[in-house]
């Protein structure tokens, strides 16, 4: 298992302008971390839609950043396989 204690940013510059994929090692709400993929362009400054990857089912949700720069994936509660990261 891999003891990265900080989220790492995949991007790509694309146009002059850089563009977040994913972020490696993103803190998932059961204290896990897990490969976020970004899955469409934001709707607001603070976050990013994306999804990951729970006992082989994608989870929706978005990323965000904290205060200690490292990044949170918060799965939105309607979603489908939101339970997954809720331990339930």
């Amino acid at each position: 298992m891999d003891d990265t204690k900080f989220a790492i940013v995949v991007e790509q510059k694309l146009f002059g302008y850089y563009r977040v994929f994913a972020v490696k090692h993103c803190m998932c709400e059961d204290g896990k971390r897990r490969y976020a993929r970004v899955t469409s362009e934001p709707d607001t400054f603070f976050s990013l839609p994306a999804s990951v990857t729970v006992r082989g089912k994608s989870v929706s949700g978005f990323i965000s950043l904290l205060q200690d720069g490292d990044y949170q994936f918060t799965a939105y509660t309607y979603g489908k396989n939101a339970h997954l990261l809720k331990g339930v």
